[in-house]
């Protein structure tokens, strides 16, 4: 006899899109040879490429839009979300479940992003575990946090960093699509404080910055922007995406109690 599935498998299953996923693999894998070609230097290493994933241009142009391809392709799903929703049993299973599936999208693409770049850089960049001579020369103004943190563990901290940031989005992206039943009008909310995020960057708004993330998504930018002890590790960064992904859940919970969930799950049934 055949084992059902449970529902998280069958979620997961709806993520893995393959021309979506292929697409997004060969964007991302080109625009992580142009990162390479850009820091291939004798002064450099690894995980000065690594430190990348939270710049400012990877992230805007690249990182975020396509994770935000990934999750439209997938609450543009339609009948297949009914019929999910009708296994659950109650508005918390089907909420949890769809937040599950974000949380463990984001820790693939994260990690994918990350092994793109360790693969690529193979035969170009050294892997020792110390900062390199660009990165010690670059960052004068954080000469004490170098002597303190290897390399390897800012490059961790760097891919959960880059991991907080896009499930704060996708899980956004879930809430505004509860809200609207409309995965365009999640995208185009999300995108657009993308862009927001970009123009207040770039145009040095220093009245709007506290409301965006550039400065708390690099623990560089960070310790820069604050002027922090430079021989403590900044755990206020993690806090403050955490406190926000807290947030963001509990005004999705709120949001779901206005979903009449046993009259869909009826309609779900008799359509199926």
């Amino acid at each position: 006899m055949k084992k059902r599935r449970s529902n998280l498998e069958l979620l997961l299953q709806c993520f893995y899109r393959k021309k979506v996923y292929l697409s997004v693999f060969i964007v991302l894998a080109l625009y992580c040879v142009n990162l390479l070609i850009e820091n291939a230097s004798s002064e450099k290493n690894v995980y000065d490429l690594l430190m990348q994933l939270t710049e400012f241009h990877p992230l805007t142009y690249t990182i975020i839009p396509t994770y935000l391809v990934v999750l439209t392709a997938h609450f543009s799903l339609g009948k297949m979300h009914h019929y999910l929703a009708f296994r659950c049993k109650d508005k918390r299973q089907w909420y949890n479940l769809n937040v599950s599936c974000i949380a463990i999208v984001t820790t693939g693409y994260s990690v994918l992003i990350a092994f793109i770049m360790l693969m690529q850089s193979l035969f170009v960049f050294r892997f020792e575990n110390k900062w390199s001579t660009f990165a010690v020369d670059y960052y004068t103004y954080h000469a004490t946090f170098l002597m303190n943190y290897s390399p390897l563990v800012y490059s961790i901290a760097t891919l959960l960093l880059l991991w907080l940031l896009l499930f704060l989005l996708g899980l956004l992206f879930y809430v505004i699509f509860i809200w609207t039943k409309s995965p365009l009008v999640s995208l185009l909310f999300v995108f657009l404080l993308n862009i927001m995020n970009a123009a207040v960057t770039l145009g040095k708004i220093d009245t709007l910055t506290p409301v965006f993330f550039t400065d708390r998504v690099s623990i560089i930018q960070y310790v820069y922007k604050f002027d922090l002890n430079q021989d403590s590790f900044p755990y206020s960064i993690f806090v403050y995406w955490i406190m926000l992904i807290a947030v963001i859940y509990l005004i999705g919970w709120l949001v779901i109690q206005r979903v009449d969930f046993e009259s869909e799950k009826g309609e779900k049934h008799h359509a199926s």
